[in-house]
């Protein structure tokens, strides 16, 4: 319910297209973060992503050329920072 109303925070260039209503929260993909085994990481760990941002992330479309797995996991974590922020905002997470 968040994410609704939220611009996407990914921002991957050539990739992005924050469509009004696509803008979801994407969970992160690290273990530190409590991710394994078919298990979502712990809500508080992720950022708000349009479909396209997400689907790339999570390695569901292939990333253009140019664009390496680090850029990707990169500007997730620039994102999460940001999302997080706006979680704190919205007092949805305590301080850190």
């Amino acid at each position: 319910k968040s994410a609704k109303g939220e611009d996407c925070t990914m921002r991957l260039p050539g990739i992005c297209k924050p469509e009004p209503g696509n803008v979801v929260w994407a969970h992160s993909n690290d273990s530190k973060h409590g991710k394994g085994g078919g298990i979502k990481s712990d809500d508080q760990y992720g950022a708000y992503a349009c479909y396209w941002c997400h689907m790339t992330y999570d390695g569901h479309i292939p990333r253009p050329a140019g664009i390496t797995e680090a850029d990707v996991d990169a500007a997730f974590a620039a994102a999460m920072e940001i999302s997080r922020a706006i979680l704190r905002r919205k007092k949805l997470i305590g301080a850190d």
